[in-house]
C-alpha cells in the first residue's frame, strides 16, 4: 500500500479586524506579510512567521461568529514558536504591553516555555531549547 504524503501548510485565524491582527504579528513577533487577497467571500492576509505560513481572514460574508476565549477549550488550544533569547523576548513584549499568561519556566530539562496573549484571545506559546 502506497503512503500518502502529508505536510503542514498553514494556520488560519479568523479575526474581527484581520488587518489589525496581522499587523500585531508583524509588530510583535516579526512576521512578514506575503500577500493580501480575497477569495470565497472573505478577505485575507498571508504572513510568514518564523517559516510558518499564517492566513488571517475576515469571517465569510454574512456569517456571524461567537466570541473568543483565552481559557483552555476543546479544539486548538494554542500554537507555539521556538525562539532564541526567550527571557529577553518576553521582557520586550511585556514592555510593549503584551500580556504574559504564564511566565518563563522550565517545562522539562532543556526546554523553557511561556505563554502570551495574542490578538483576539489567541494563546501563543514561546519555547526555547536551553
Amino acid at each position: 500500500m502506497r503512503r500518502m504524503a502529508f505536510g503542514f501548510e498553514h494556520i488560519h485565524l479568523i479575526a474581527p479586524d484581520y488587518r489589525a491582527t496581522a499587523q500585531w504579528y508583524v509588530d510583535y513577533l516579526g512576521a512578514r506579510i506575503v500577500e493580501e487577497y480575497q477569495a470565497f467571500g472573505f478577505s485575507s492576509i498571508a504572513l510568514d512567521l518564523m517559516n510558518v505560513r499564517m492566513r488571517i481572514s475576515t469571517p465569510v460574508d454574512g456569517h456571524s461568529l461567537p466570541g473568543t476565549t483565552i481559557e483552555t477549550h476543546y479544539g486548538i488550544d494554542h500554537f507555539g514558536f521556538m525562539v532564541d533569547g526567550l527571557e529577553a523576548m518576553v521582557s520586550r513584549l511585556e514592555h510593549r504591553g503584551v500580556e504574559v499568561l504564564v511566565q518563563v519556566q522550565e517545562a522539562r530539562p532543556g526546554l523553557n516555555i511561556c505563554y502570551i496573549r495574542g490578538p483576539d484571545d489567541t494563546r501563543i506559546e514561546l519555547l526555547e531549547q536551553t
